[in-house]
């Protein structure tokens, strides 16, 4: 999906904004964020984000509802915006972004560790559920015994506890995703 693209940067053209995954690199960054125009991307972006949640399984803790997808899109959704007059926003990896918006008051601190923690808490159970060599390593999975193992390794008492966290973290992810993509003009 092309959304803006207003000449070249570097030997490259940028046509997109990844689909979760970041494309961009600090070499590039700094022709792109003086060219892009976030006015009525907004939409699209959030369109986009929606998109992949259709054609998951609602326990998928990547593309789901409040999954990680929710906080890289809403993260990178603020970097595009405030780049242009603050370029220190534009740093690699997700967790690292939060931080930066919080300290360019772009991001509220308590919303900036919603996401550090609902973000840390998902790759947490992703990679125990990878250790558990599950066949769909994003999901949580829909067996009790599974599940029991699941909180067994990330130190709940049962698999119900675990699942409360995480259904409360992913909650206050998409309401921290809604609120961002409202606030974002």
């Amino acid at each position: 999906m092309r959304w803006f693209r207003d000449g070249e940067v570097g030997e490259e053209v940028i046509t997109t904004v990844g689909n979760g995954g970041r494309v961009l690199t600090h070499k590039y960054c700094v022709g792109f964020h003086q060219q892009w125009r976030i006015e009525g991307i907004r939409g699209e972006i959030q369109t986009m984000r929606l998109a992949m949640q259709k054609d998951c399984n609602s326990r998928n803790l990547k593309r789901g509802r409040g999954g990680t997808v929710d906080i890289e899109f809403a993260i990178q959704m603020l970097q595009l915006k405030y780049a242009k007059t603050n370029p220190e926003v534009l740093v690699p990896g997700t967790l690292k972004a939060i931080s930066q918006l919080e300290l360019a008051g772009f991001l509220d601190r308590e919303l900036g560790e919603i996401l550090r923690t609902g973000y840390r808490l998902l790759r947490t159970v992703e990679a125990r559920l990878r250790l558990m060599n599950t066949a769909a390593r994003h999901d949580l999975p829909e067996c009790k015994k599974q599940m029991d193992k699941l909180a067994f390794l990330l130190q709940y008492e049962n698999a119900d506890q675990l699942e409360m966290v995480v259904d409360e973290q992913r909650r206050k992810i998409r309401d921290t995703f809604d609120d961002i993509f409202a606030s974002v003009e």
